[in-house]
């Protein structure tokens, strides 16, 4: 018997096995199984972490049922049952004021497992009651695919009537998705894409979508979002790879797991700042991919002295069906720019002029937006959302050119 879990072990099967069977001889075989638990962020480190058992009483403080915590920050308990057992169980901190709840913030009823003889279970805890300070809206899930770039996390927004129909939707890759959906998971504030969406889809605005949101690289996040490396920051290049990845990995396993419609023409791509840049120079390289559309929050044009525009001159019109591209008229003034270097309308009025000599049509096929007094920032990029989303899902021309635009 494994150490640290025997009186857990005998808890649990006096619990559950006494009441079962009226002799020895009849009561199913006795199993080992393994819960691994990984917490939420707002855990508070000195918490004991216990096990809320159906078949317990639903004590949160049984000593006998509390978790083992790890130098990963996991934590893990290991239990014996009566074979063929459905168990019913929470994860809580020692009181039902501290027990865990879904995703969404609503209350969780409770688990089901039946498990199996030496199988290790690895569950995950999504917020607890009493810490619960995020922002998440509707359903936003964590998704992992382990062959996508080593595991890289990805945050999955589904629209409000995904649980009850059988109904397939488009699709929005959004890059930087730690700052979509959460502002506790957010490291500069959110886009709030999850708030704007619950509005706007049930009030019919747009249809009703998927987004992804992937995870950036860190340190290697100009790398990612770049096409071709900048002398001036000795980094920058790798943005095809980046995207293959996308395109050959992650978009198939979201393909598979979820109700998408897979075509291209349903498919679409956003970010803003460098993720702005690499998403315009996927309008040119990767619409066979991303054919429904394009989002340029305050993209990088600047990077590698504006070559994205002798690049979108020299290739003609975009392969895409409707390209947004936006900027706040105060970016180049701003102090804290994460780019430490100017972002300007300038080079968005010049890709705008570029578009139209491809032939294309604003309102119709681009919309270019100057934002009055408008910053880099996350907070201005959540208000301008709305607009982006609207235009590119939209099935007609935009109503109005907004060429100088103010918000709320």
């Amino acid at each position: 018997m494994r150490i640290g879990t025997l009186a857990a072990a005998l808890t649990l099967v006096c619990a559950l096995t006494a009441p079962v069977q009226s002799s020895a001889e009849e009561r199913p075989p006795l199993i080992w199984f393994t819960l691994i638990v990984t917490l939420p962020p707002s855990t508070p480190i000195d918490d004991a972490i216990y096990l809320a058992l159906d078949h317990d009483g639903w004590r949160p403080d049984n000593p006998a049922l509390r978790l083992r915590p790890h130098p990963n920050g996991r934590y893990e308990l290991s239990l014996q049952a009566p074979a063929g057992l459905l168990l019913h169980f929470l994860f809580c901190r020692g009181n039902w004021d501290t027990v865990e709840l879904r995703p969404d913030g609503t209350p969780l009823e409770g688990r089901a497992l039946r498990p199996a003889e030496g199988h290790s279970y690895e569950l995950r805890v999504a917020r607890w009651k009493d810490t619960d300070t995020s922002t998440v809206h509707g359903q936003v899930e964590e998704f992992v695919d382990p062959a996508f770039l080593h595991g890289r996390r990805c945050w999955v927004y589904l629209p409000p009537e995904y649980a009850k129909s059988d109904q397939r939707y488009p699709v929005l890759y959004m890059l930087d998705g730690q700052n979509l959906f959460d502002r506790e998971r957010s490291y500069v504030g959110e886009w709030e894409v999850d708030e704007s969406l619950e509005r706007m889809i049930p009030a019919g605005e747009i249809p009703a979508i998927i987004v992804v949101g992937i995870e950036n690289a860190g340190t290697a996040r100009m790398d990612e979002y770049t096409p071709w490396p900048d002398p001036q920051w000795h980094s920058g290049g790798g943005g095809r790879r980046f995207l293959l990845a996308v395109a050959d990995t992650l978009k198939p396993a979201i393909d598979g797991h979820y109700r998408t419609l897979p075509g291209a023409e349903n498919t679409y791509l956003a970010g803003s700042s460098l993720g702005g840049l690499i998403a315009a120079w996927a309008a040119w390289t990767f619409g066979d991919v991303f054919r429904g559309g394009i989002g340029a929050g305050s993209p990088s044009y600047w990077w590698n002295r504006d070559h994205i525009l002798h690049f979108a001159q020299s290739h003609g019109r975009p392969q895409v069906r409707r390209f947004y591209q936006d900027m706040g008229t105060l970016e180049s003034s701003d102090p804290a720019d994460s780019n430490r270097t100017s972002d300007a309308v300038t080079t968005l009025i010049a890709m705008q002029s570029i578009l139209e000599r491809t032939g294309m049509q604003e309102g119709k096929d681009f919309l270019s937006l100057q934002a009055q007094g408008h910053r880099h920032s996350e907070s201005f990029w959540a208000r301008r959302f709305p607009v982006m989303v609207r235009f590119l899902l939209r099935s007609g021309p935009a109503r109005t050119k907004r060429k100088r635009a103010t918000f709320r």
